[in-house]
C-alpha cells in the first residue's frame, strides 16, 4: 500500500518538471500571433495551447493547458477578452476567455467547425469566413478559398 502514494507523487513532480521544462524551452514557429491594443503583449499558438508573452521579449505563460489543440487567438479591441478556436468537443469551436486568465467558453456549436478571422473594429462580433454579415458559412472550402472579409460590407 505504500507503494501507491510513491507512484502519486513521483507523477506529480514528473508533471512540476514537464510544464517547468515547457516554460523554459526557446519557443520556434509560434502560430497565428495576435497583439494586444496597448501592444504590450503578444498571444499566440504554440505546442497545442495558447501562450501569452511580453512583446519586449522574456518567458511565455500559458494561457490555455487542454489536451485538445487550442489555436487562432485573437485578443478583442478592448484587450478584455481572448476569442480562440479549439477542437475541445471535436470539431474546431469558437471558445472566449478573459484575457488576464480564467475558464473558457465554448460559444459556438456547429457540427462542421468554425475558423477565427479576428473581431470586429466594435469588438462586440468575432469575424469569420461566410457571408458578408458575418454569419458562420457551414460549407467545407480548401485552405485559403474563403471569400476576403469585409466588415464594412453590407
Amino acid at each position: 500500500m505504500r507503494i501507491l502514494p510513491f507512484f502519486c507523487s513521483i507523477t506529480v513532480f514528473a508533471g512540476f518538471a514537464l510544464a517547468k521544462a515547457q516554460a523554459q524551452e526557446n519557443m520556434r514557429l509560434v502560430n497565428n500571433p495576435s497583439l494586444s491594443p496597448d501592444g504590450k503583449q503578444v498571444v499566440f499558438g504554440w505546442n497545442g495551447d495558447i501562450w501569452s508573452a511580453p512583446t519586449t521579449g522574456g518567458m511565455g505563460v500559458p494561457l490555455t493547458t487542454h489536451s485538445s489543440k487550442d489555436d487562432q487567438p485573437a485578443i478583442s479591441p478592448d484587450g478584455k477578452t481572448l476569442a480562440f478556436v479549439s477542437d475541445r468537443e471535436g470539431s474546431p469551436q469558437l471558445f472566449l476567455m478573459p484575457l488576464a486568465g480564467g475558464p473558457a467558453k465554448q460559444v459556438t456549436f456547429h457540427t462542421a467547425g468554425y475558423k477565427l478571422l479576428g473581431w470586429t473594429a466594435d469588438g462586440k462580433k468575432t469575424a469569420r469566413p461566410g457571408r458578408a454579415r458575418l454569419r458562420l458559412d457551414p460549407r467545407p472550402r480548401p485552405h485559403g478559398a474563403g471569400r476576403p472579409f469585409h466588415p464594412q460590407a453590407r
